[in-house]
């Protein structure tokens, strides 16, 4: 079912087998990974994101799929308190999804 979801989102089979062998993803159950990726997909949806995106984002970061949506809306608050707009912030997420993982600046 994992598989089938991640595959109709548009991973291939190196990426979906680079996310589901990552540590400590590896360690989660198949239910619960697929809940986490479920979550994070709507949530990227909903703010602008296309599939291709998610994918390209969670075959950088892998561990992201772990991550609480709320580390992300942080970071997007962070980024519009600078002077960045949520659009932009989101725009950046794509085009460098490190900048979730970078340590907060305040």
């Amino acid at each position: 079912m994992l598989e089938e979801y991640m595959m109709n989102i548009g991973y291939n089979e190196e990426q979906f087998n680079l996310i589901r062998n990552s540590y400590p993803i590896s360690t989660l159950t198949e239910s619960t990974l697929l809940f986490n990726i479920k979550n994070m997909v709507n949530f990227l949806h909903r703010n602008g994101l296309s599939n291709e995106d998610i994918v390209n984002i969670t075959s950088t970061i892998p561990n992201l799929i772990m991550t609480s949506t709320e580390k992300i809306k942080d970071r997007v608050k962070e980024l519009t308190s600078i002077g960045f707009n949520k659009l932009e912030a989101y725009k950046m997420i794509r085009n460098y999804p490190y900048i979730i993982e970078l340590p907060l600046l305040t």
